[in-house]
């Protein structure tokens, strides 16, 4: 792409595959790029020919959102980037590359199998989840500062309008880690005046908060000062954990100095009990009434997570092995669910995240869809029977899609899935009702105009 200023493109759903023997970048930008260029929902690289996913050059602005590359690196050497929700599913590292002239870079909700790693050549001008990675046990944030990650310059955001002497949030190998080889370290240097609090971001990811969720960590406090350093999150309405001043399990306010100099303490927060139904996009490092010289602290084995995840006699799996791995839970009568894969495909197998109940006979189903987020491509969200969990299995299904509307989609044995060929688009507070009649494969969906009432999906 070397489109001038004023210019848009737009690449949806596009399957993009990498020719010829010059290891050129399959979404490629030169030097002569000024205009604005978007790629949604892109399936890069179906053979084994290896080059770069993106070799981005010019000043211009380019997104990139739900690419699934089977492909090498990203490199980001110019212009403004934003990186969303994209999997790599190659075992390499590091992933992106972000070169020294670049204006701005923002990256969130990377997966790669080797989990998150950047080389950043452009300081501060680069935002991203660094050192995250998903666990596998469903809803479960947890920091990747034990993965032994190459270190680089880049430290994360500080809160505030302070110039602090030394300071320092980021990725630091010690032998002294809570587990693995690194920790977080948290220091600065002289607060040059008094301020009520100090902040660094140091992840941003989407968690609903439900009753039962917990924030727990261990804090290492390498002075005094240390002691008063402690884990806050930032949610998406705009207030934060602290005002709502909680307690953590030891009944000591959050925000409290606590532990002893040179040992590791846990420290657990309720927070479902104070901010249940918010979401958190942020989570912080924070030392409030800072009026003192030299902080300095660990942070290690951050997790955020819900101890009970689903019903009784729920399950959750990812169909089609989709990736990256899904999961969901349940709180407040909704059932959240975030999910990658391909979908329901007649080119291939399925690849989506399901939960589900298994049934035997007739059965109803009935959800509200509360929200579908717009990722791109064919994001979707509705109600399934399914005659098993393999990825050619027989199903019928009534879905939303967020850019589609509402349509039902099926596959009537082991061949390809069909759907109507009309949508229709209806509120997402309407109750969507399937209703399947056994033995014929014979199916019924009724979509009554003004029910709003049923659990939410």
């Amino acid at each position: 792409v070397d489109s001038p200023k004023g210019s848009l493109l737009n690449f949806m759903a596009s399957q993009l595959v990498l020719l010829g023997a010059t290891p050129n970048g399959i979404m490629a930008t030169g030097n002569a790029f000024a205009g604005e260029a978007n790629y949604f929902y892109g399936v890069l690289a179906w053979v084994a020919h290896e080059g770069p996913t993106a070799v981005l050059e010019g000043n211009g602005q380019v997104l990139l959102q739900q690419v699934h590359s089977d492909n090498r690196e990203f490199r980001l050497n110019d212009g403004i980037v934003r990186v969303e929700n994209c999997v790599i599913k190659q075992k390499f590292s590091p992933q992106f590359v972000v070169g020294p002239n670049v204006k701005s870079v923002k990256i969130f909700g990377v997966w790669a199998k080797e989990g998150f790693k950047l080389e950043n050549h452009a300081g501060d001008r680069v935002e991203a989840d660094y050192n995250f990675k998903q666990g596998p046990s469903g809803f479960y944030l947890k920091t990747g500062w034990k993965e032994n990650d190459p270190p680089d310059d880049w430290e994360n955001t500080l809160y505030g309008f302070l110039k602090l002497q030394d300071f320092k949030c980021a990725a630091w190998p010690t032998d002294s880690a809570h587990s693995g080889q690194r920790v977080l370290f948290f220091s600065s240097g002289l607060v040059p005046n008094p301020v009520p609090i100090i902040c660094s971001k140091v992840l941003r990811y989407r968690i609903p908060v439900y009753g039962g969720t917990e924030l727990r960590y261990f804090l290492y406090p390498l002075n005094d000062a240390g002691r008063g350093v402690y884990v806050g999150v930032l949610f998406s309405d705009g207030s934060s954990l602290s005002d709502f001043q909680p307690l953590a399990q030891d009944s000591l306010p959050l925000s409290s100095a606590r532990g002893k100099v040179g040992k590791w303490q846990e420290v657990v927060c309720p927070i479902g009990r104070y901010a249940a139904g918010k979401e958190t996009p942020e989570i912080l490092v924070c030392c409030e009434n800072p009026w003192v010289t030299g902080i300095r602290a660990f942070v290690d084995d951050l997790s955020l997570e819900n101890p009970k995840r689903l019903p009784v006699g729920w399950q959750d799996y990812d169909v089609g092995n989709a990736s990256p791995s899904g999961y969901a839970v349940f709180g407040g009568g909704n059932f959240f669910v975030t999910a990658g894969g391909y979908g329901l495909v007649s080119y291939a197998n399925d690849a989506f995240h399901f939960v589900f109940k298994k049934l035997r006979g007739n059965a109803t189903l009935a959800a509200r869809v509360d929200q579908v987020e717009d990722v791109g491509g064919t994001a979707f969200a509705g109600v399934m029977i399914r005659g098993s969990t393999c990825g050619k299995a027989p199903f019928f299904a009534l879905i939303s899609e967020p850019r589609y509307g509402v349509f039902a989609k099926w596959r009537a044995d082991s061949g390809p899935a069909s759907d109507r060929g009309d949508f229709e688009t209806l509120p997402l507070s309407r109750l969507f009702i399937f209703a399947s009649f056994g033995k014929g494969r014979r199916s019924l969906v009724f979509i009554p105009p003004t029910a709003r009432n049923g659990p939410a999906l």
